[in-house]
């Protein structure tokens, strides 16, 4: 059940961390409980890479605005 799109434009990070809010706001229409193995694999997946998405946009927006600054904690 792989699928591979495309898309022909670049996201700003911004985009991304909204895409992947929006990803997880829907996640929680579901009832995990009800879900069978495949469901909750699938769940699961978008659960990890949403958040993986944020992590790195917020990485992005804190590198841009805070970079060089001395009195900030390293994020890594």
């Amino acid at each position: 059940m792989e699928e591979t799109i495309e898309v022909p434009f670049n996201l700003s990070p911004h985009e991304d961390i909204a895409a992947s809010t929006n990803a997880l706001g829907a996640l929680s229409e579901f009832d995990y409980g009800m879900m069978n193995e495949e469901e909750k694999q699938i769940y699961n997946e978008i659960k990890i890479m949403a958040l993986f998405i944020i992590h790195i946009g917020l990485k992005e927006i804190y590198t841009a605005n805070f970079y060089g600054e001395k009195d900030t904690p390293s994020c890594s």
